[in-house]
């Protein structure tokens, strides 16, 4: 059948007679709420919605939180694995050491790498009602991104590091995970006045034998959680990595990038979204969570408690020693140490004795020989922070980079 002949076959609806009865028409008021009617994009609206969205990750900020706080934040145990479970026993000895090691000073932990070992001692202020050892433990949002921010001045005298707080005598201690401390230092040479009121402790400062150098003690009380071995060997030339490990535990959010000044007044860290670093770890408010509820019911066990309880002591007993001046006293006391509880005994000893020729200075300092251990890989140097010390220390981290440059080519 041709098309013509189709064509001719069709009926004629308009000249038939048939009429088609129609449904009722009925009026309604309202709109049915639940209808749903769908939308569809041109090919030029997706493609500007893309690029808006590349943008946004690109240039927008999202406003930095402190993250969930752990003073609020009930005791509960959660399924744990082998970094978390070393990272806790860790951070227990870490505090005990810190807290009775500077007695009389502020502790700013850095956030967000640090934060675990602020919020440890948060919990340790807590469990004692200890409202004095609360106030001395600050959270300072400072990284290598917003350290020549125009607004850091103003965000350090809010967070209460100012001329005129070191003027009545206030000190500070910045406790950082590693390695040479640029933060800290970048820190103390805004007030060049005032060195002798700031210290600086590290988890992990790069030793004399390497290119470059810390001017700052390390903690082998939180590596040998990890090595048993760590106190005895080099700890950055034997694969005894603890830092990024435990770096890798999930954050709450973003490293901050630059600060904003809220029409309050307050001063405010920001992060650009899409600026994760690949040693960021994972980004988990939720996880985070976890890992503080599980670390309010490790710190609260009564075997963690009286473990505390124990180092606090020992680091008290050992500081108010070496302020009296008891130089006898105290190598019998870091010899005791040594026997009794090996390697974390020897770690004990070890990070005492390179405090004492970094941050604890005066008095008195005993080497290593007065103890019975070998000086392996100490941190022990002449570098002081004095008026030239940051610069000299700065010289001959250049001195040391040029001359591994020149070997490599």
């Amino acid at each position: 059948m041709t098309k013509a002949q189709k064509k001719i076959s069709r009926p004629n609806v308009l000249s038939t007679s048939q009429t088609i009865e129609s449904p009722e028409l009925r009026l309604v008021k309202t709109v049915p709420t639940n209808f749903k009617q769908r939308y569809r994009f041109s090919y030029f609206q997706r493609i500007t919605l893309l690029i808006l969205f590349i943008l946004g990750l690109l240039f927008c900020s999202t406003c930095y939180t402190a993250g969930p706080d752990v003073l609020t934040a009930s005791p509960k145990e959660h399924p744990s694995n082998k970094l978390w479970d070393k990272s806790k026993r860790g951070q227990l000895r870490t505090l005990a050491m810190l807290i009775e090691m500077y007695p009389d000073y502020d502790i700013y932990f850095l956030d967000r790498d640090a934060r675990l070992l602020g919020q440890t001692g948060l919990v340790i202020a807590q469990m004692n009602n200890d409202e004095p050892l609360k106030n001395r433990i600050h959270f300072l949002n400072v990284s290598r991104e917003n350290l020549k921010d125009k607004l850091l001045p103003d965000y350090l005298q809010q967070e209460g590091i100012s001329k005129e707080a070191l003027n009545q005598g206030k000190k500070f201690l910045f406790v950082d995970t590693g390695f040479v401390g640029s933060i800290p230092r970048a820190i103390m040479s805004m007030f060049p006045k005032h060195e002798d009121q700031f210290r600086a402790h590290l988890i992990v400062a790069a030793p004399n034998e390497v290119e470059y150098r810390s001017p700052f003690p390390s903690t082998r009380v939180f590596g040998t959680e990890f090595f048993e071995k760590y106190p005895e060997q080099d700890i950055l030339e034997g694969n005894l990595d603890v830092v990024h490990p435990y770096a890798k535990l999930p954050k709450s959010d973003l490293r901050s990038d630059f600060y904003l000044k809220k029409p309050d007044g307050q001063i405010v860290p920001q992060s650009k979204l899409g600026s994760q670093d690949y040693n960021d770890g994972e980004i988990s408010p939720q996880k985070t969570r976890i890992l503080e509820e599980d670390l309010q019911h490790f710190m609260r066990s009564s075997n963690q408690q009286l473990l505390l309880d124990k180092l606090r002591r020992q680091w008290k007993n050992a500081y108010e020693l070496w302020q009296k001046g008891d130089k006898p006293a105290l190598i019998k006391e870091l010899t005791q140490w040594i026997h009794a509880n090996r390697p974390q005994g020897l770690a004990m000893a070890l990070d005492f004795m390179e405090m004492n020729h970094t941050n604890l200075v005066g008095n008195f300092t005993i080497t290593p020989d007065e103890i019975g251990i070998k000086p392996q890989e100490l941190n022990i140097n002449e570098v002081r922070l004095k008026k030239n010390g940051l610069r000299l220390w700065d010289r001959q981290r250049c001195g040391a980079l040029i001359r591994s440059l020149l070997k490599r080519s």
